[in-house]
């Protein structure tokens, strides 16, 4: 590696070789110049006799022989007369013609003297480089102190800032792609995971210094900085969960990925982490209380063989729908949620039936869509303004009406909240793909049955579907 001093010595021999180049460039030019005006300084001195000598030749090159012969001319000087307009031979262009001729032999004095002198060449570098310095002068970044702790180089500090995309597969392989990298490639889903049997979880985008929390169904948090996420192209598989979060259990199922620019200035705003179970549970915890730099901390307590399915951030001024397995759904106000402890349970968000989980839950506003899927391959879509509110806790209504004979299905399967269309993946037992466009289902009333979707026979039911992040 070069210091500075050889690397300014480098440069000031480029500049050398550059001055000196164009500096020779500029004296050709001169000197060309110079013996252009000269022939035409003896024409526009003889015009007459020029006038006459042109006018009784019987061509321009005639003309152009006999300038060269009659006034001792060279042909480039003989060819500039005759390419000279007639407003040339007036008094004042006479004159015009004279100083530049004089400016043209002062620089070249001028030129000569400097590829003749190394102090002049010198000189003229240190000029040019002022004059850029004056140009583009901004104020000095580094500060000089005397307080060696205020000088402290935090391993923070050194980061590369850049905007980045974190992938995480079911299969929990992770990686992070920057921005510029992943809009380039298209970012084709299927090439962004490693195996025909992964798919995409979470697509989230992030800033290399921000910090990122995992949040799992057992009830922990996991948070690094983004920049402890291994960087990948787009088709690279990533590395495993496991090997970035110390004391991640591969038990553990992410269930939601919230990237936090600064901690302190969220503060202000107060937002929460919002956490939803399968036995209808819902906590809401200030974002503050997991600002650790402990890498595992207890995210919320369940109850036992409770899981945590969702985990969203929230500001506490939407409303809250959930969806579940056997078809019920609840819609309130998040203003009935109160907020807790990081290490409490929360309150119950809906009153299940037995043996009913729930599979969706998240907050909506009045417009956009919920789409349900079930496991006999049906779907519908209804207007989430269809779901009136209730009080938080209840019983709910129903979100399809399953047929008797079970021929549109028994169980959800997973359900989505939709504002703009995009595409979901369904996968049956035997692997059969059916990859459906929101935008395609029609929209049906809340307790309608719903429309069949994917070619389900005997037992090969849907058992898995994912959002397709292509």
């Amino acid at each position: 590696q070069l210091g500075l001093k050889a690397i300014l010595e480098y440069y000031i021999k480029h500049q050398i070789d550059v001055v000196t180049k164009r500096t020779q460039y500029e004296l050709d030019r001169a000197k060309a110049r110079e013996h252009v005006l000269e022939g035409l300084i003896i024409a526009v001195r003889n015009i007459d006799r020029v006038i006459a000598l042109i006018r009784s030749s019987k061509n321009t090159r005639e003309a152009r022989i006999r300038l060269m012969e009659e006034f001792s001319l060279t042909e480039i000087q003989a060819q500039a007369i005759l390419d000279m307009r007639l407003q040339k031979l007036t008094n004042l262009e006479v004159i015009n013609l004279e100083k530049e001729y004089a400016q043209v032999q002062k620089l070249i004095i001028q030129l000569k003297a400097i590829l003749s002198s190394d102090v002049k060449l010198l000189k003229v570098i240190k000029t040019e480089l002022l004059e850029i310095k004056k140009l583009h002068a901004d104020p000095r970044r580094t500060v000089i102190v005397k307080d060696s702790s205020v000088a402290e180089i935090k391993t923070e500090d050194l980061i590369q800032i850049e905007d980045v995309i974190i992938s995480l597969t079911r299969n929990q392989d992770i990686k992070r792609v920057p921005l510029i990298s992943y809009q380039r490639s298209n970012h084709d889903a299927e090439a962004g995971t490693s195996r025909d049997t992964d798919y995409i979880e979470f697509l989230e985008e992030s800033v290399t210094n921000h910090r990122v929390l995992f949040f799992t169904d057992s009830g922990n948090c996991y948070g690094i900085t983004c920049k402890d996420i291994p960087e990948g192209k787009w088709r690279d598989k990533g590395v495993q969960l496991t090997s970035i979060l110390p004391g991640f259990e591969k038990t553990e199922r992410i269930v939601g990925v919230i990237c936090v620019d600064n901690f302190d200035i969220l503060k202000e705003a107060e937002p929460y982490i919002q956490f939803y179970t399968q036995e209808g549970m819902i906590k809401r915890t200030q974002l503050r209380e997991y600002d650790s730099r402990v890498t595992k901390i207890q995210a919320c307590r369940l109850k036992k063989d409770d899981l945590v399915i969702a985990v969203e951030l929230s500001h506490g001024n939407r409303d809250i729908l959930l969806a579940t397995e056997k078809g019920m759904s609840i819609r309130f106000k998040s203003s009935e949620v109160n907020p807790t402890g990081r290490a409490t349970i929360g309150v119950k968000a809906i009153q299940l039936k037995k043996n009913d989980h729930v599979v969706f839950a998240r907050e909506i506003d009045d417009e956009g869509e919920l789409v349900v899927v079930t496991n006999r391959g049906f779907a519908k879509r209804t207007l989430v303004v269809d779901y009136g509110r209730q009080g938080r806790g209840g019983v709910g209504v129903k979100t399809i009406t399953f047929a008797r004979n079970g021929s549109n299905g028994r169980s959800l399967i997973k359900a989505y909240y939709s504002k703009e269309p995009y595409e979901i993946i369904l996968i049956q037992k035997d692997g059969t793909v059916t990859i459906l466009d929101l935008d395609s289902l029609p929209i049906e009333k809340r307790n309608d049955k719903g429309k069949a979707v994917a070619m389900v026979l005997m037992d090969n039911e849907v058992i898995n579907v994912y959002q397709n992040h292509n």
